[in-house]
């Protein structure tokens, strides 16, 4: 995280795309859980960089949990690391034209936005799985 934030430099954009397992079930819940990732996020917003962080796959409600409540801007002991949350959303209706929150990603009142999860084009070869990270190969709904 260090090394991007000097090659970024200010008003830079650093996109994160791990997240951090919980119960060792995989990448469920946002790194910021680790608390020199949250501090490394923290420095890069001083330097005006801005941090794209997934809220990761594991459909978990970040709220629910005390373990997180450093996530939840209700908690008396959230802490604001500044990153800009992205949660993974799909479409819905009769033309795809509406959006919802697909249901592996992880949700709660700290995710600020929900991007594309499901039918994402990317070059190459390899997609990854669905995810916030990436989409599930297929054609577009």
């Amino acid at each position: 995280m260090l090394t991007a934030i000097q090659a970024v430099g200010v008003d830079g954009i650093v996109l994160l795309k791990i997240a951090a397992g919980f119960n060792h079930a995989g990448p469920d819940v946002p790194v910021e859980l680790d608390r020199n990732v949250l501090r490394a996020i923290r420095l890069a917003a001083l330097f005006g960089i801005t941090v794209i962080e997934p809220a990761g796959n594991g459909s978990v409600d970040l709220d629910a949990f005390p373990a997180f409540a450093h996530f939840n801007p209700l908690s008396p002991t959230f802490v604001d690391s500044r990153a800009v949350m992205v949660g993974a959303g799909q479409p819905f209706g009769e033309t795809n034209d509406q959006w919802e929150r697909a249901s592996f990603s992880s949700f709660g009142a700290r995710v600020d936005c929900f991007g594309p999860g499901l039918f994402i084009r990317a070059p190459g070869p390899h997609r990854t799985p669905t995810g916030t990270s990436g989409g599930r190969p297929g054609p577009l709904p």
